[in-house]
C-alpha cells in the first residue's frame, strides 16, 4: 500500500504570524501565552485577526466584512499549506482532493464544509472538542488509504474572542487558575486557552514533490461506558487503543523516539508508558506544544502535528515549558519516559506518536515518520540556481527578491500563480560569484512562439556550457545515438570543436541540429509549448520535429543527409551576405549573379550567389554607407539557383528518411512555400501541406520569406529564438510590434551558456509563461525554507472582528440590534471569571420583563 506524506503545512499560532516564527519561539522556549487587555486575562493570542486579502479570494467586501474571523484567516492559511507543498492551489480544481476542517462553537462551520465544487473529494467539518483537528487528519488519512481521495487539505482553527467561551471549561475546573500549561509537572492544574488556525496538505507519497515526513497510521477509539468521568479517557481502553495502532502498520512501540502528548491529562500518559516503555534501551522523549502555546481545544491536535513535522525535517525536538518536578500520578517519569526540557537532536528516521483526547471521549494517534530528504551534497553544484517567483504586491516582490537572494537550493515555491491574483513576477539567479535579479509586473498575457536559426551562427564552444544541465546532456547523447552509423559524437564537437572544425557542413549541420532539439526538449520540460513556430533556413529541419511531425532520429538523420549532399556535390564558389535593404530594394539593386534570398525584415535582406559578384557588390554597398555583413556560409550558395545540382539527389536521400510524412500543422508557419514559388502545383501542394523530402528540397533551393512568416506573430507575443546564436534579435525587435517580447536562449557573446538560458527563462517567467523549473536539476526540493512565510498578501484593508464590547443579538426577523448588557462577576479560586447577561429591552417585551429578576447564583457551579 502506497505511503501518505505530509507535503505542506502552514498556520497562525500565538504570538507567531507563521509557521516559520512559530518553530523559532518554540525552539527559543518563549512563552506564547501572553496578557492582553482588551480580549482577556493571559491566553494564547493570534496576531492581526481582522487582515484578509479578500480581493485575491474574489470576496465582496460586504461579504468579507460579515466572514467569520476564522473562515478569512482560514483560507489564507489553506492556500499557503497548498503552496508550500510546492503545488499551485488552482491546479487543484477538479482533482480527487478531500477537505476536513475542525471547528467547534462557530457560525462559519457550515461555510466551510459548503464549497464542493472546487474538488471532488470529501468535504466536511469535525467537532470532537479537543480531538477534532486529530481526528480530521485520521479521517483524511483513510479516506486516502480507502481510495476515496488522492489528497486532502486538513484544517484548524480556534479564536477565543468573548469569555464566555470558556464558561463550560470554566465550571468544569479545566481552566488553570496561573493560566498556564504544565504538562506532565506536578503543579498542573488545567490549561491557558490558545487561538491556532492551521493547516496541512497530505498526499500519496510518489505524487508529492516535497514531504516533511511520512504519516503511517493514524487510527481513533470512542471510550463509550467507563467508570472515569467522560472528561478523561479510559487508561484500560486507552493502553488497548495504542497496541492496535502500532500492530496495525507493523511498527514495534519501542522504535518511536518521542510522543507527543494530549499534556492535560495523566491517564493517557499512564497508558503510553505501559505500552511503549518495556524494554527499552532508550528513555521515551515527551513533549507537549500546549505546554508552550497553551490549549487550542479543537484546533490542538494539528498544532502538535505541524511542530512535530518541522522538527522531523529540522532534526531536533523543541523543549517544552513550565515542567519542574515530575508528576508522581504518573509512573516512569524521569526514568523511562523523559519530558523534553532543551532542543534534543533527534535520529535520521525518527519516528513521532501524537496522541490527542477529547473531553467527549474520542482519541486519536497518528504515527510519523521522517523521510528521507535530499542534503547539499545531492545537489548539482555546477549549475547556477534559478529561482521564479510572484507576489500580490510590489514590496512583496522586492522583499521576495531580497530572500531568494540569500537561498543556495532549489526552491519548492509554485511558479505559475495565474498573473490575475500575483501580478508581480521576478526572478533571481545565485551563481558562485553573483546574483542576477529582475523583476516586473506582468501585462497581458502572450503567446510563445518557437522561432528556429538557420545555418551560419554556428561557433566554437556553442552549446559546450549546456552539456552541465542533466536535461540537456541527455538529449544530446540521444542526438549521438540518432546519428551512431555515422560515427558522429555530437558531444565531443560540443567539447572539442576548433576553429575547422564546423566548416564541414555534416558537422555544422548535425551540432546545431541537436542544439535546437535538446533546447525544444528543456522547454518541453519546463512546460512550454508553442502557439507558432517558425524556420528559418535549415531552422525548418527542426521545426518538423518541434511540431511532431519526425522524430529525434529523423530529424537527426535530415540534417545529417543535407550536409552530407551539399559537401558531396561539386557546387561553384558562392558567398553570402546580410544587406541593409528592403526586399524589393535588393531586387532592383542586385547585380547579375547576386541573388536577395532572405527576407529577414523590412530593412533586411540576406543576399546569395556567386562568391566574386557578392563581394563587389557588398564592397559597393559599403561605400554608401549601407549596412553589410558577410555570412560564413562555407562558400556555397544556399538558396540561390546555385544549389540546383544538389536538389535531385537530396530529394531521393531524404525520401530514404522520410518515407512517409506526416502532416504539418497550422502552428507552422512556412517560410519556404508562397505564391510566388515553383510553378508545379501538385509539389507546392505536397509542400505545403506535409513535412516532405520535397518540402525541404525545395526550402533548400529557393528563397526563405521569413518576414511573410513573422508577420503573422500576434501582438502581445513572445518570439524565443531557439538556436545556438540569438542572430536573429535585432530582427525580431524591428519586426515585430512594441507590445512583443524577444527572447534569445542562446548567445556567443555571453560568457556562460547557463546563466545566459536562465536570463531568458527568466524573462519568459516575467513575461507571464508558466515554468516549471524543478526539472532542472534532478534533485529534491529545498530543505533550508519555510515557503508558506514568503506568500504574499495584500493586507491593507482591515476588516471587522467580533468581540464583547460590540456583543448583539438578533430579533427573530433577521435584524440584529444592541442589547442592555448586565454583568455579574464570580470570583473563585483566585479566578475571576465575567458572565454578560443580554435581556432583551424592545418595547414590546418590557411589560413582560416588568418584576422579573435574573439571578446567577445558581448557576455558580
Amino acid at each position: 500500500m502506497e505511503e501518505i506524506s505530509l507535503a505542506g503545512l502552514s498556520g497562525r499560532f500565538p504570538e507567531s504570524k507563521s509557521v516559520e516564527e512559530f518553530w523559532k519561539n518554540l525552539l527559543t522556549g518563549k512563552d506564547l501565552v501572553t496578557e492582553h487587555e482588551q480580549r482577556s486575562k493571559r491566553n494564547g493570542k493570534l496576531k492581526e485577526l481582522d487582515k484578509f486579502d479578500a480581493s485575491f479570494f474574489e470576496v465582496h467586501p460586504k461579504q468579507a466584512n460579515n466572514m467569520d474571523p476564522q473562515l478569512r484567516i482560514l483560507l489564507e492559511v489553506s492556500f499557503e499549506a497548498i503552496v508550500d507543498a510546492g503545488l499551485n492551489p488552482s491546479k487543484l480544481a477538479g482533482s480527487r482532493t478531500g477537505v476536513w476542517v475542525a471547528v467547534s462553537g462557530s457560525k462559519a462551520r457550515e461555510v466551510l464544509a459548503a464549497d464542493h465544487e472546487t474538488t471532488e473529494g470529501p468535504s466536511m467539518s469535525v467537532d470532537t472538542a479537543c480531538s477534532s483537528s486529530l481526528l480530521a487528519l485520521q479521517m483524511a488519512f483513510q479516506s486516502i488509504r480507502d481510495g476515496h481521495c488522492d489528497a486532502a487539505i486538513v484544517g484548524e482553527t480556534n479564536l477565543v474572542l468573548k469569555p464566555q467561551s470558556c464558561l463550560q471549561t470554566q465550571r468544569l475546573n479545566m481552566l488553570s487558575p496561573d493560566e498556564a500549561c504544565k504538562s506532565s509537572d506536578i503543579e498542573i492544574n488545567g490549561y491557558a486557552p490558545s487561538e491556532a488556525v492551521a493547516v496541512v496538505y497530505i498526499t500519496k507519497k510518489g505524487a508529492a514533490p516535497w514531504s516533511y515526513c511520512d504519516v503511517i497510521n493514524a487510527k481513533t477509539i470512542s471510550n463509550g461506558r467507563k467508570k472515569e468521568a467522560f472528561t478523561f479517557p479510559s487508561g484500560y481502553q486507552h493502553e488497548t487503543f495504542l497496541r492496535e495502532t502500532y500492530s496495525q502498520c507493523g511498527l514495534d512501540p519501542r522504535d518511536v523516539n518521542c510522543v507527543e502528548a494530549h499534556g492535560t491529562d495523566t491517564k493517557a500518559l499512564n497508558a503510553i508508558d505501559k505500552v511503549m516503555t518495556p524494554g527499552r534501551m532508550t528513555p521515551l522523549l515527551i513533549g507537549s506544544v500546549k505546554s508552550n502555546m497553551g490549549h487550542s481545544e479543537p484546533a490542538s491536535g494539528l498544532c502538535a502535528v505541524v511542530k512535530c513535522a518541522v522538527a522531523m525535517w529540522k532534526k531536533v525536538l523543541p523543549p517544552n515549558l513550565h515542567f519542574e518536578e515530575p508528576n508522581p500520578s504518573i509512573s516512569d517519569l524521569n526514568e523511562m519516559l523523559k519530558v523534553v526540557t532543551k532542543p534534543t537532536p533527534l535520529p535520521q528516521n525518527a519516528i513521532i506518536g501524537i496522541n490527542s483526547c477529547g473531553y467527549g471521549g474520542s482519541s486519536v494517534h497518528v504515527i510519523l515518520r521522517s523521510s528521507s530528504i535530499a542534503t547539499d551534497d545531492d545537489l548539482n553544484t555546477n549549475l547556477p540556481l534559478l529561482h521564479l517567483f510572484s507576489a500580490r504586491t510590489e514590496q512583496g516582490i522586492k522583499d521576495l527578491t531580497s530572500y531568494y537572494q540569500t537561498l543556495k537550493s532549489p526552491s519548492r515555491m509554485p511558479y505559475d500563480i495565474c498573473p490575475k491574483f500575483h501580478p508581480y513576477r521576478g526572478y533571481v539567479i545565485n551563481d558562485r560569484v553573483q546574483s542576477l535579479t529582475s523583476h516586473q509586473r506582468v501585462a497581458a498575457e502572450k503567446e510563445v512562439w518557437f522561432i528556429f536559426t538557420g545555418h551560419g551562427i554556428q561557433w566554437k564552444g556553442m552549446g559546450k556550457d549546456l552539456l552541465r544541465m542533466p536535461l540537456f546532456s541527455k538529449v544530446i547523447e540521444q542526438c549521438t545515438s540518432a546519428i551512431k552509423e555515422y560515427n558522429i559524437d555530437i558531444r565531443n564537437l560540443l567539447v572539442n570543436a576548433d576553429d575547422t572544425t564546423y566548416k564541414n557542413p555534416i558537422m555544422a549541420y548535425v551540432t546545431l541540429t541537436a542544439i535546437q532539439i535538446a533546447l525544444i526538449d528543456v522547454l518541453k520540460s519546463l512546460g512550454v509549448s508553442p502557439s507558432g513556430i517558425i524556420g528559418m533556413s535549415m531552422g525548418e529541419l527542426v521545426c518538423s520535429y518541434a511540431d511532431g511531425c519526425w522524430t529525434l532520429e529523423q530529424t537527426m538523420k535530415a540534417a545529417y543527409t543535407r550536409g552530407k549532399c551539399i559537401k558531396e556535390t561539386e557546387l561553384l564558389p558562392g558567398a553570402m551576405a546580410v544587406i541593409g535593404l528592403s526586399w524589393e530594394e535588393s531586387s532592383n539593386q542586385c547585380p547579375p549573379g547576386v541573388f536577395p534570398m532572405g527576407n529577414n525584415a523590412h530593412d533586411c535582406v540576406t543576399i546569395s550567389g556567386h562568391e566574386q559578384a557578392v563581394n563587389d557588390f557588398v564592397n559597393e554597398l559599403q561605400s554608401k554607407n549601407i549596412f553589410t555583413h558577410l555570412m560564413h556560409s562555407g562558400g556555397v550558395a544556399f538558396h540561390s539557383p546555385l544549389m540546383l545540382p544538389v536538389y535531385s539527389t537530396f530529394l531521393k536521400e531524404m525520401k530514404k528518411v522520410i518515407p512517409d510524412p506526416k502532416p504539418r500543422s497550422s502552428r507552422w508557419i512556412s517560410t519556404s512555400v508562397s505564391k510566388n514559388l515553383p510553378e508545379d502545383p501538385e509539389e507546392i501542394e505536397l509542400a505545403a501541406l506535409t513535412s516532405s523530402a520535397e518540402y525541404h528540397a525545395n526550402n533548400l533551393c529557393n528563397t526563405v520569406m521569413f518576414y511573410d512568416a513573422v508577420k503573422q506573430i500576434p501582438e502581445n507575443a513572445i518570439a524565443v529564438e531557439i538556436s545556438a546564436h540569438g542572430a536573429m534579435q535585432s530582427m525580431l525587435q524591428r519586426s515585430l510590434p512594441p507590445s512583443s517580447e524577444c527572447v534569445a536562449l542562446a548567445s556567443r557573446k555571453e560568457s556562460d551558456g547557463i546563466i545566459t538560458l536562465y536570463k531568458a527563462l527568466g524573462k519568459l517567467h516575467t513575461c507571464g509563461v508558466d515554468l516549471n523549473t524543478h526539472t532542472l536539476y534532478c534533485t529534491a526540493l529545498s530543505r533550508d525554507e519555510f515557503v508558506s512565510s514568503h506568500v504574499d498578501w495584500n493586507h491593507e484593508q482591515s476588516w471587522f472582528v467580533p468581540s464583547v464590547d460590540n456583543s448583539t443579538t438578533s430579533h427573530p426577523d433577521g435584524h440584529m440590534r444592541n442589547d442592555v448588557i448586565k454583568t455579574a462577576k464570580r470570583v473563585s479560586a483566585s479566578h475571576e471569571f465575567t458572565s454578560h447577561l443580554c435581556a432583551d429591552a424592545s418595547q414590546d417585551s418590557i411589560d413582560h420583563s416588568c418584576g422579573h429578576v435574573i439571578d446567577c447564583r445558581g448557576n455558580a457551579d
